[in-house]
């Protein structure tokens, strides 16, 4: 699925969209931190993953693919959101030809900060370099 995404919206960095700052893994180092999860942290089928901050979606679609989990993605920026919703398309659109693309994934536009609980996920992933201290 990050393949798929990455034809979508473009190489690493996809956008800046004015916020603060903004970073992303390669997909190939995105997949060891996912095998890492899923080896150390039991990220598999059972998990419900949060990506906070989550650009352009590629950590909730790549946990999905490689570990199996359901994921859901928080990002206040509009318009990483909608970059991350514009992947989500392309991988449905990949989905409906190829049933083992997991699709139990979803993105939000939101402000974490605001969220009074983290029940009922499992996992939270934050790739938080540049994230704002009380983030």
């Amino acid at each position: 699925m990050l393949r798929i995404a990455q034809r979508a919206t473009g190489e690493l960095g996809g956008g800046g969209a004015g916020g603060p700052f903004y970073g992303e893994l390669p997909p190939r180092s995105m997949g060891t931190v996912i095998d890492a999860l899923a080896a150390c942290c039991g990220l598999d089928a059972r998990a419900l993953l949060l990506d906070v901050g989550a650009g352009r979606g590629l950590p909730g679609l790549g946990a999905a693919q490689r570990a199996g989990c359901a994921s859901l993605g928080v990002e206040c920026e509009e318009e990483r959101w909608a970059q991350s919703i514009h992947n989500l398309a392309a991988v449905h659109e990949v989905a409906a030809s190829d049933a083992e693309l997991n699709t139990a994934v979803g993105f939000v536009h939101g402000d974490i900060t605001s969220a009074t609980t983290l029940d009922p996920f499992t996992h939270v992933y934050m790739f938080d370099t540049g994230f704002p201290e009380a983030t």
